[in-house]
């Protein structure tokens, strides 16, 4: 880790604020960056981050997100986003991350679609959709 603090208490309350303050969709993409540039991976236990990332789903889905068992349909929807988001978008230089959730009644499924390209920037689109 390049940053240093004096105390993993400091350090793992800096995490949780970062992580918190993630945009929707992409916690991920935010730890993985935590654990290559801030703190050690040690120090960020599994049991830690799950913690964290259930409080991160409560802020981005208040009104309840189903368990964390997918169905048949959600699994097969979460590989369809990820094929489609790389066969339109997908390239060198391409990130994509895509998350699928499902609310807690059942009744709606919401997809985060997080695509960056750093190579072209020529096209470059700035947006956000709900649906």
């Amino acid at each position: 880790p390049v940053f240093k603090m004096s105390e993993e208490k400091e350090q793992l309350r800096f995490c949780r604020h970062i992580l918190l303050s993630s945009p929707p969709g992409q916690f991920d993409l935010l730890l993985s960056d935590v654990k290559n540039i801030l703190v050690p991976n040690a120090l960020l236990s599994q049991e830690w981050v799950d913690k964290v990332r259930k409080e991160r789903a409560e802020i981005d889905f208040p009104y309840g997100i189903s368990s964390t068992e997918k169905s048949e349909f959600h699994l097969s929807l979460d590989q369809s986003v990820q094929h489609y988001a790389k066969s339109k978008n997908g390239g060198k230089g391409v990130t994509i991350n895509s998350t699928v959730v499902e609310k807690a009644d059942k009744k709606m499924f919401i997809i985060f679609l997080y695509i960056e390209n750093t190579q072209n920037l020529s096209n470059f689109v700035a947006s956000s959709r709900n649906s």
